[in-house]
């Protein structure tokens, strides 16, 4: 372009010249303003033309190539924000699928525990009521195997509550820095001695809800993934706390998308070896592992905790540097209060004591194996036993013995029905009947359930003889 411009500016100078030189159309003198110039005038005439119109014509060609430049720039500018928001919807819907995915294998656990718990009910009660009759010595050890092996079930079918997001939750209001410094006589036992690690925790930090008895696990299985990540090789581990309002676009996930707004994050930075992708997308379902001896149960457990709280994980690893995970909650709209003195389990009675009265109960279930089981635990603690299987042998036998009955044992589900209308029903009959709700879910889901109707006790599977006798003698002396 410049160059065709060079030359129309060219030839425009030279018809200048020619048109003074050349004498006028009809051959009569010459043309009017060129008369009496002689070559040199012409040519410097010419010059002159050039000399002024070059100049424009640069500065015409540098504007040019100047918006030439910035359209280009502005086309890869397009074509980068176009790319980064694909990149980001990319992201969002992997967010979300896996979102999705883990929700259904959380319906999944929760299924999975519920039966888990039933099994775990009726071998606890096999034993109890075998150990109650007597055993000979050689049986004695076999037994207190089976027992052990029934409480590392009974362990996991609560963590798998928990990632369904089922586990018993007490929320109180918290310095966010609290949960560090009482786990801080723990990490000893968490991390392995070639790792060090550093506390950088901020100060005068916004309180946050958190459940103190589920959120520790959060910082114990990270840590100990941390730990486990440096495979005996020497590390560090550093944990940070810092205030943090988070922003629609940023990258946390969780069961449900956190809320933006103003909160607290937990970091957990180590010096590991990285995690790889493939193994990111994975590493929060439950029994994903990639130890040998691993469960699976560790980061699927976090995503449940956290997802409770109402938060977010962010997860950034780089294979050879380390891994770094944030967990983020959102600043409580409440002021820190002191925990009530006398908090706790409150302790069991004596089964003994239930053999001091006549007691009748009625013990409703729909696992047959479980009412057998547990009618032979309560005869060993002379408790008279009726047993129902489902709502209308319940009905039926609650209606004839009514007056009689010291107690009922109620499971929170029959089958797919819920046995709030029956305990209505029973609550109709005879209002002052003691009632325990037995379940494998959290007293938690069982109260919302039972709002109306209410009830006296709760009984969580599985159970022990001695949480058993605990609820009756509980009971039995109400009022």
């Amino acid at each position: 372009m410049f160059t065709a411009l060079c030359l129309v500016a060219g030839m425009a100078a030279l018809f200048y010249v020619a048109g003074c030189f050349l004498p006028a159309k009809g051959g009569v003198g010459a043309r009017a303003g060129c008369s009496g110039l002689d070559w040199a005038s012409l040519l410097t005439g010419g010059a002159g033309v050039l000399f002024l119109a070059c100049p424009a014509m640069i500065l015409f060609h540098r504007r040019e190539e100047k918006l030439r430049s910035q359209l280009a720039n502005r086309r890869r500018l397009i074509v980068s924000s176009r790319r980064r928001e694909l990149e980001a919807r990319r992201k969002i819907q992997e967010r979300e699928d896996a979102a999705r995915r883990v929700d259904s294998l959380g319906t999944l656990s929760a299924g999975i525990a519920h039966d888990v718990n039933n099994i775990l009910t009726i071998i606890l009660n096999a034993i109890a009521a075998k150990e109650a009759a007597g055993v000979g010595s050689d049986m004695e050890e076999l037994f207190a195997t089976i027992r052990a092996a029934t409480s590392r079930g009974r362990a996991l079918t609560k963590e798998l509550m928990t990632y369904a997001g089922n586990a018993p939750y007490v929320f109180r209001v918290q310095d966010p820095n609290d949960p560090i410094r009482e786990l801080e006589q723990l990490i000893d036992n968490t991390v392995a001695p070639n790792v060090s690690v550093d506390f950088r925790l901020g100060r005068d930090l916004p309180p946050v809800d958190i459940a103190p008895m589920q959120f520790w696990k959060v910082i114990i299985n990270l840590l100990k993934n941390a730990s486990e990540a440096m495979n005996g090789m020497n590390g560090r581990i550093c944990i940070s706390t810092y205030p943090h309002t988070l922003t629609a676009d940023e990258p946390y996930f969780g069961p449900n998308p956190p809320m933006p707004g103003p909160g607290v994050v937990y970091e957990i930075q180590d010096t590991g070896p990285g995690i790889p992708q493939e193994v990111q997308k994975r590493m929060f379902e439950p029994f994903y592992s990639t130890k040998s001896m691993g469960r699976g149960l560790g980061l699927a457990t976090v995503f449940g905790i956290v997802g409770a709280h109402e938060g977010g994980i962010e997860l950034e690893s780089t294979l050879g540097v380390g891994t770094t995970f944030r967990i983020w909650l959102p600043v409580s709209s409440q002021t820190p209060e002191a925990p009530a003195a006398g908090d706790g389990e409150p302790q069991p009675a004596k089964p003994e004591e239930s053999r001091k009265r006549n007691v009748c109960a009625l013990l409703v279930d729909d696992d047959p194996f479980i009412l057998k089981t547990t009618a032979i635990l309560l005869k060993s603690m002379s408790v008279e036993v009726i047993t129902a299987g489902d709502p209308r042998t319940a009905w039926t036998a609650y209606q004839k013995n009514a007056d009689r009955l010291s107690l009922v044992l109620l499971d929170a589900r029959l089958g797919q029905l819920d046995t709030v209308e029956l305990l209505s029903e029973f609550r109709e009959i005879r209002k002052d009947i003691p009632v325990a709700i037995v379940s494998g879910q959290p007293e938690e889901t069982v109260q919302q359930k039972f709002a109306e109707s209410g009830y006296d006790r709760f009984l969580g599977k599985p159970y022990t003889r001695e949480e058993l006798a605990a609820c009756v003698n509980a009971l039995t002396t109400k009022g």
